[in-house]
């Protein structure tokens, strides 16, 4: 969100501030620089090395720790609905720990180190500012749930051949089955496993378990052929096609992900959105007033808003096309954006699939459920209506007046 002169000329400037995009480029570099510093610690070093670096990191300490609160001043509460500034949050608190402890103990102490070490999570800062980081974490995130379903199923196939793996082969030693490495138990048959699906030494244990002691009379285990077939097969499923599988569905999810960032609306045009609206709602209410709209429209430009060059006219007629839901001078966030996006999508509703689609939004934000709904014959009044009523208002005052 950004304040507006309305919330204090303090918090305006500095609103103006830290959404600038070179404030956003100074933080980058600070964060840069911060990592070359801990990539350059070593053993031995020179005191005046070390002097150079405990000033530097101290440095880049405080200039976190201002940005958040210079975010805090200008954003207040609403600063921790981003799950990033949340983040860059707990790293400042970490920051201003290190300074204060730092200032009253050496910077050698065990306890300031311990706390410096959460300097090393300020490198995942830059996956917010990288497009193509973002895009590949987004990716990941993306995968979880199809990735969770292949979780389960390799551990059932890794529950199948640690039981069959003890049944057949518990007891047997040799030159790689040592009493750390061997198939006496479940978890240690599941720990050679999962040594044998990374492709360490699984030949060798293959070859231990071949084996047989010429001069065994009973209980020689099963015949040399069980290992080959025991081993192969579990390494074609495991590591192979399992592997293979996850590669598949993250590859995929990369593609849609891509997709959407080459699609007509991007998630760059989604962050526009929200930062134009937070101009005319800078306490993240998701509500705006409805004379805005208008005004919104144009600060967005196309493909989600229209051309400043529209005159009333076309500029009304594009609204009507809009078809967005008028609460007695308000609108809702979703029922403003979601319209949007379908017009630039070029997708076409009936009513009663429009009246479908709103339902499902009240499902998933009953804020909406709690805002006036007004009516004319018997159908709900759209934004466009709005305006047409009042400009008809404003003229019947003129010819009054």
């Amino acid at each position: 969100p950004n304040p507006g002169i309305k919330d204090g000329r303090f918090r305006y400037v500095v609103g103006k501030v830290v959404n600038h995009v070179y404030f956003d480029r100074f933080i980058l570099a600070t964060i840069f620089v911060n990592i070359v510093v801990m990539a350059t610690d070593h053993h031995n070093a020179d005191q005046l090395w070390v002097d150079l670096s405990y000033k530097v990191d101290t440095a880049c300490s405080i200039i976190f720790i201002l940005e958040a609160a210079a975010k805090l001043t200008a954003w207040k509460t609403t600063y921790f609905r981003d799950p990033w500034n949340r983040f860059d949050f707990i790293l400042a608190v970490f920051a201003l720990f290190a300074v204060i402890l730092q200032g009253i103990f050496s910077s050698d102490a065990a306890g300031t180190s311990a706390v410096k070490i959460v300097r090393i999570f300020r490198t995942v800062r830059l996956l917010r500012l990288s497009k193509g980081l973002r895009i590949l974490l987004e990716t990941l995130w993306y995968s979880l749930p199809y990735l969770s379903n292949i979780f389960l199923f390799l551990g059932m196939i890794f529950f199948i051949y640690s039981t069959l793996g003890v049944s057949l082969f518990k007891g047997r030693r040799g030159e790689f089955l040592t009493y750390h490495t061997n198939f006496d138990n479940f978890f240690s048959a599941l720990h050679v496993l999962f040594r044998t699906s990374t492709g360490e030494d699984w030949n060798g244990i293959m070859h231990d378990l071949k084996t047989t002691d010429p001069d065994c009379v009973s209980d020689c285990g099963p015949a040399p052929w069980v290992a080959p077939i025991y081993f192969i097969s579990f390494l074609l499923i495991a590591a192979q096609v399992m592997l293979n599988l996850f590669i598949a569905i993250i590859l995929d999810n990369f593609s849609t992900t891509v997709q959407i960032e080459r699609s007509k609306i991007s998630l760059k045009d989604l962050n526009n959105f929200v930062h134009n609206w937070s101009f005319f709602d800078s306490e993240a209410t998701l509500i705006m007033p409805t004379m805005q709209l208008p005004n919104l429209l144009t600060r967005l430009g196309p493909p989600l808003g229209v051309s400043s060059q529209f005159t009333r006219l076309e500029l009304l007629q594009q609204i009507g096309m809009f078809r967005i839901p008028e609460h007695g001078g308000i609108v809702h966030f979703v029922e403003v954006l979601i319209p949007l996006a379908r017009r630039s999508f070029g997708i076409q509703l009936s009513e009663e699939e429009v009246l479908v689609q709103e339902q499902g939004w009240r499902e998933y934000f009953p804020g909406i459920c709690d805002l006036p709904v007004l009516k004319y014959r018997r159908r709900r009044v759209t934004v466009d209506q709005f305006f047409a009523a009042s400009y008809i208002a404003a003229a019947h005052r003129r010819l009054k007046a």
